[in-house]
């Protein structure tokens, strides 16, 4: 008797366990991955080929990075979902086809109907210590060749390439500045805000949503602001950067969300 008493406790333990974890696995999140697609208009960006602006320009792209980080997700309801700052920044390298696809774990259950994020790396983060600034952003690592110096802080966007229309035949444009730390100097930091529009995201337990973003990079050179490469072939930290971070906040568009 006592035999088949101890039988059936261990039986009751063992469905009582599988029922928790049924229903811990109906509330945990699966989470989103934001998949980011290079173009420039309708052709695919990729290194070296040859592209026409819209001031009838040739170029080649020899070199894409640019950082993007503080995300949020806003719900049906008006508020928002702020990702954990330590798991919001990211390095998106054209030549890394890895660093387009961007993994959020542990967001909430429920739907949203848009996004924003920052093209570019805060200023409380960009003035932290080393030890404070890791993964994409450590400086002697992933960020490497994205930093200037304390006041300057990280490069938000780097783009290097050739075109015929000037002596040098090359461009070069590095835009950063985060309004700096011991003296106020340019602040290049840019919101992007985009709409789900008809399909909202809908993040599930059973598997991960995925939101699939477009980056025209024919924008950076006409919206807003007009910018041949004829009339500035390098940009760094000078007062005309600030439009084409301008620019750099229209690259971005929603292109489909799969739920």
């Amino acid at each position: 008797m006592f035999r088949k008493k101890n039988i059936w406790l261990a039986v009751l333990g063992t469905v009582l366990f599988l029922i928790s974890c049924k229903n811990k696995d109906n509330t945990q999140s699966k989470g989103i991955v934001i998949e980011i697609a290079h173009f420039f208009e309708n052709e695919p960006l990729q290194l070296e080929n040859t592209y026409t602006n819209s001031f009838g320009e040739q170029l080649s792209v020899s070199l894409l990075r640019y950082y993007v980080s503080n995300f949020r997700l806003q719900r049906s309801d008006g508020s928002e979902y702020v990702v954990p700052q330590e798991k919001c920044y990211f390095l998106v390298e054209l030549d890394k086809p890895s660093s387009h696809k961007l993994f959020f774990s542990d967001v909430p259950l429920g739907e949203y109907k848009g996004i924003s994020f920052l093209i570019g790396i805060d200023s409380l983060r960009n003035t932290m210590s080393p030890r404070e600034r890791t993964g994409s952003l450590d400086v002697g690592g992933a960020a490497e060749g994205m930093y200037w110096n304390w006041n300057t802080g990280y490069i938000f966007f780097k783009l290097e390439g050739n075109s015929p229309v000037n002596a040098e035949g090359r461009f070069r444009y590095h835009i950063g500045g985060y309004g700096g730390y011991s003296e106020r100097t340019l602040n290049n930091i840019r919101s992007v805000v985009l709409s789900f529009e008809n399909t909202p995201l809908k993040v599930q337990s059973h598997h991960s949503a995925m939101i699939h973003m477009n980056c025209n990079l024919a924008k950076l050179f006409y919206q807003p602001h007009s910018l041949k490469i004829a009339d500035n072939s390098e940009v760094m930290f000078a007062p005309i950067s600030a439009k084409y971070a301008d620019n750099c906040a229209r690259l971005f568009s929603i292109d489909f969300v799969h739920n």
